[in-house]
């Protein structure tokens, strides 16, 4: 029997290493990795699911029912999540919504904070926005993890994926105006 490894189903992935914070992203002929500092992201918290994730012969994802953990599929798979990840950044290409899983602590524990600062009620058709504030290595036992700061943008500022789905009607420019930041580089 051929074991070919998966590669998320032909989507557009993206991956946040948990040793350095730097985000790689699948692209049409390569891979691209960039600093997510100051970059501004979106995230489908609500759509997100949780699985078992072994990555030992290729990608396997086993999402979980019903919220019921049991055993795992295999003793190389973990506890994870998979979720979507929107963002209008350049680093993302033609493909602002991309799909990332990962079974780290640093990557788990990040989109839990992001769940938990979003708080419960989340609307169908906005995510929750964050800026990415500062990524910091952090020594855990004999290896590193990460820690990622972020500020969350207020719920009226949160994106709307589906606005880069469909063409867009023409608008009439808009007068000069000062816009609200949160900070340095990056707007919401």
């Amino acid at each position: 029997m051929l074991n070919f490894p998966s590669s998320g189903g032909g989507q557009p992935w993206a991956r946040i290493d948990g040793r350095n914070g730097m985000m790689t992203v699948s692209g049409p002929d390569d891979q691209h990795t960039f600093d997510m500092k100051n970059k501004v992201f979106a995230f489908n918290v609500r759509g997100a699911t949780q699985g078992w994730l072994a990555l030992a012969n290729g990608r396997d994802w086993q999402p979980i029912e019903n919220g019921q953990w049991g055993n795992p599929p295999s003793p190389d798979h973990q506890p994870g999540v998979e979720i979507e990840i929107y963002s209008k950044i350049d680093d993302f290409g033609d493909s602002p919504v991309r799909v990332a899983s990962a079974s780290s602590k640093a990557f788990t524990s990040f989109i839990s904070a992001i769940a938990q600062k979003a708080g419960g009620d989340l609307p169908d058709d906005v995510w929750p926005t964050i800026r990415v504030d500062s990524v910091t290595t952090v020594k855990v036992g004999k290896g590193s993890s990460i820690d990622i700061t972020f500020t969350i943008a207020p719920r009226d500022k949160w994106m709307r994926p589906e606005e880069d789905a469909a063409p867009q009607a023409p608008t009439k420019p808009k007068p000069l105006v000062e816009q609200d930041t949160l900070g340095d580089d990056a707007e919401f």
